[in-house]
């Protein structure tokens, strides 16, 4: 590979680009759930505003986690020196501002709900990734109000953010995960040859839990998500379909947490995350099968090809 092109590889993977496509869904689901008219310009600057702050967040992450990667991950584009630090510290915030930008541009409210993700963004990645419950939170927040981004394109009053609570609680349930994923649980890894010292490790999180205690966890989160379509469609609040559409993501993401569960080590456990992942774009789908633009799922539907070419060359997480 030419020089140019490992460059380019590098970035792509420090930007996460099969993340950026679960965002633009993210906006797309909010579209639909929209009560009012939407007008296309709005939702162009939106459908880009959603992504831009996504990447911002992700690239801020790995600068703010730089030192660990290069204990943890010193393969990953900072630490390995295939993208200078400075550089990805100013894309960063470059991606972070253009998002709020974008998102001011097509509305005010627009725009204060890009600076909430934004500053959520920052908070996550400054420190609240280290508590537990809080970084949850904050992420599910992030993705809560990325769908509410794309619902600000219509007139104000017109849409319910509740009708995204399954997305949150799905997100939700990948932290879990995300916080063993490295280490995995050694008593599962290979024995170490004798007089051969374990490999240090920095953790991020240190929260001290059992990868097979995460995934549990994550688990119950899913079929939460599940349940809490269902309670929605039972209050009249979100068609039938969408509730079941909900409820069949949900299954197949319980499903790929099974393996990590019997056997939790590092590729069990980050191939799981990656699945539930990509699940995103179907469960957007599943969104807007249960809005009032139950056509608008065959447009988000079309992103997942996208997402699953380039998760098959670049790490989702």
């Amino acid at each position: 590979m030419s020089r140019r092109g490992s460059r380019a590889t590098a970035w792509a993977r420090l930007l996460r680009l099969p993340n950026l496509v679960t965002a633009v869904a993210d906006v797309a689901a909010g579209l639909a759930l929209a009560g009012g008219p939407v007008p296309l310009d709005r939702a162009a600057l939106l459908l880009l505003a959603g992504p831009c702050l996504y990447g911002g967040g992700v690239v801020l992450n790995d600068w703010c986690d730089r030192t660990v990667d290069a204990i943890e991950r010193p393969g990953r584009p900072l630490p390995s020196g295939a993208v200078n630090p400075a550089a990805g510290l100013l894309v960063a915030v470059t991606l972070l501002a253009a998002g709020v930008l974008l998102a001011a541009v097509a509305g005010r409210l627009s725009g204060w709900v890009g600076t909430a993700i934004a500053g959520l963004a920052i908070a996550y990645d400054a420190g609240l990734k280290r508590q537990a419950v809080a970084g949850t939170m904050a992420i599910a927040t992030c993705r809560l109000l990325d769908v509410g981004l794309g619902m600000t394109a219509a007139p104000v009053g017109h849409g319910d953010l509740i009708l995204a609570l399954p997305l949150a609680l799905y997100v939700a349930a990948v932290m879990p995960l995300s916080r063993v994923e490295v280490a995995g649980d050694r008593r599962s890894a290979p024995p170490i040859g004798r007089g051969t010292p374990p490999a240090p490790l920095a953790s991020r999180h240190r929260s001290g839990w059992r990868p097979a205690t995460c995934a549990l966890l994550t688990l119950a989160l899913l079929a939460l998500a599940a349940a809490t379509g269902a309670l929605l469609a039972w209050g009249g609040l979100f068609a039938p379909q969408g509730a079941i559409a909900v409820a069949v993501v949900a299954a197949a993401a319980m499903v790929a947490t099974l393996p990590p569960l019997a056997r939790p080590t590092p590729d069990r456990l980050q191939g799981a995350i990656q699945r539930i992942l990509l699940g995103l774009i179907p469960l957007d789908a599943a969104l807007a099968l249960g809005s009032d633009r139950p056509w608008a799922a065959i447009a988000i539907l079309a992103l997942l090809p996208a997402a699953l070419y380039l998760a098959r060359r670049i790490p989702m997480t």
